[in-house]
Order: structure tokens, then sequence, then C-alpha cells
């Protein structure tokens, strides 16, 4: 059965970081595989995984259920099931995230993904309902920006 303290303990460091710029990342990803480590190793079933993971984030991240939420806990919660959806998959695979330097390389090699390019990744901010902001005037002058720092 997987340890309480240490689950929250880890859900939590997830849901901590991951809201911080460039160097959280880093540790956001290390939080991740703190977590997958620890239900890779643990012996329960899968379910049961899943199962102690939801308790915990109702513990972790109450603010996250009910009818007034969080956002930040919400996202919190949502990158924790990410890791459980990778866990899942990965098991299927027999992929072990113990073979990985990173949360990211794991996370690829069970998924079989490729980093987007950077116009594919701007390419798909564009098509993001959510993101309305961008038109052609404000990328064009991104870019004059982007590359003249890149001159200097």
């Amino acid at each position: 059965m997987l340890v309480k303290i240490d689950l929250q303990n880890n859900l939590t460091a997830i849901g901590n970081n991951f809201d911080l710029e460039q160097v959280a990342k880093q540790e956001t990803g290390c939080a991740r595989m703190a977590l997958a480590i620890q239900l890779y190793k643990d012996d329960s079933t899968l379910e049961e995984k899943q199962t102690s993971v939801t308790a915990a984030c109702k513990v972790v991240y109450a603010g996250a259920y009910g009818k007034v939420k969080d956002d930040a806990q919400v996202k919190s919660v949502m990158q924790c099931r990410q890791v459980v959806a990778t866990m899942k998959k990965a098991a299927s695979l027999d992929i072990s995230p113990e073979s990985h330097d990173t949360y990211s390389a794991f996370r690829t090699e069970v998924y079989k993904t490729k980093p987007l390019t950077k116009l594919q990744l701007i390419e798909k901010w564009c098509n993001d309902d959510k993101e309305k902001a961008i038109t052609l005037a404000k990328l064009t002058k991104l870019v004059e920006k982007l590359t003249k720092k890149a001159a200097k």
C-alpha cells in the first residue's frame, strides 16, 4: 500500500512547483519523477494506486473539488493525474521510470512524442481557442525582436 505521507508530500511538491517559471520546471519534473518511481516500486495493483492518488489529492488539494474550485489546485491535480496516466501506459509497455534521467525523458518514451519545433508550437498556440491575443502583427514584432536579440 502507498505510504500516505510520502504520497501526499510528492503530490504537494508537484502542485507547489507547477506554476513557477523555468527554474521550477526542473523541480516539478523531479517531483513527478519521485511520484512515478514511488508508484512503480509500490506492489499494489494499478487500481489501488489510482485510488490512493485520488484520495491523497482530495486531501492535499481540497480546493480542487466541490462547487467553488481553486484553479491552481485544479491544475495541480491534473498534473498528478497525468503522472498516474503515464504510469498506467508505461506499465502496459513494460517501461520503467527508473531507467530514465528525467520525467520528461520517461514520458517521451512512453508516449513516443517528439518536442514540437518553434513553428509547430506557435501554430498550436494560434489554434488554441483559449489564446485569442496572437495576431500576425504581434507575432511579426516578436520575431523581429528575437531576431535582433539573437544577432547580438
